[in-house]
């Protein structure tokens, strides 16, 4: 029952409780867009979890199961992906050495050409039963001896420095000067190189000198057999020095003398030593008497 509407100018009810009012409540608004959808791991792209099967399968294959794939593709994918490394962990791997060796005959025998130099003897460099010799041991031959031959060699076997001592003996009555040629040959006999350089001058008699006789020097290399090398003296030119001339005397003359005749002296003229002998134009000997040429 509706309660009477308050007459005008009454006081109201202030006991009476509030009618209550409704509320109204907020309804969700419908939508009719779809929600977006979270964006996926890079570690789950299908290029990356494909490349990761072939190149190393186990991290491929946990890949694959912590994707979003369809079980029956994960199944695939791990057979295969596990097929395949399982393959290739089983194979065997290429062998070296003799198993090659059997199956590839030809290439034994290039590999054993190979290892054929680094096998190889060191050269000699004196050639067995090869002394230092010279063709004539006489004459001025006879005053030289050569020493042991001393070589250098490359590490590809060449000859690249080889020299030998010489030892000059003047075995003559005068002073002289030597000039010795020697040459270097093979265990053969074939001249390789030869010198010309060694020298001795002013060699007094019974004198000697020993010099080094460089047959192949610096910035020279020589193909060698690995037989050896000799040498041996092939020319020796000795040249005796004159004797001194005497020394002029105060008069023009040159004294050979006390006892020696005088060339071309003057009858009459001054000489300085007592005693001297001389012959005139007209083949008269005279004698040098108080400072005077007489006769």
């Amino acid at each position: 029952m509706n309660e009477p509407y308050p007459h005008p100018g009454a006081h109201p009810d202030l006991t009476a409780e509030p009618h209550p009012q409704p509320y109204l409540t907020a309804q969700p608004y419908p939508s009719s867009y779809p929600q977006p959808t979270p964006p996926r791991p890079k570690w789950q792209h299908p290029g990356l979890i494909i490349t990761l099967l072939v190149l190393f399968p186990p991290a491929g294959i946990l890949l694959a199961w912590l994707s979003d794939w369809p079980r029956g593709k994960k199944i695939a994918a791990t057979a295969i992906s596990g097929l395949w490394f399982l393959v290739a962990l089983l194979s065997d791997p290429p062998q070296e050495g003799g198993a090659t060796a059997t199956a590839r005959p030809g290439a034994s025998a290039s590999a054993t050409e190979r290892a054929a130099p680094a096998a190889k003897a060191a050269p000699l460099c004196n050639a067995p039963g090869r002394a230092p010799a010279a063709p004539d041991p006489s004459g001025p031959l006879d005053h030289v001896r050569l020493g042991k031959l001393t070589c250098e060699f490359e590490t590809n076997g060449k000859l690249d420095d080889a020299e030998v001592p010489v030892t000059i003996t003047n075995k003559g009555a005068r002073k002289a000067d030597y000039t010795v040629t020697v040459q270097l040959l093979d265990a053969s006999g074939s001249v390789i190189k030869s010198n010309d350089l060694t020298k001795a001058y002013g060699l007094a008699p019974g004198g000697t000198k020993t010099a080094s006789a460089i047959l192949v020097g610096w910035g020279e290399e020589i193909e060698t057999d690995g037989a050896g090398y000799w040498t041996r003296v092939s020319v020796v030119e000795r040249k005796e020095q004159r004797a001194a001339e005497p020394a002029p005397t105060e008069d023009g003359d040159f004294d050979l003398g006390d006892h020696l005749p005088k060339r071309t002296i003057t009858p009459g003229a001054y000489c300085s030593k007592a005693g001297a002998v001389g012959v005139s134009k007209t083949g008269k000997v005279y004698t040098c008497r108080h400072g005077r040429w007489r006769s």
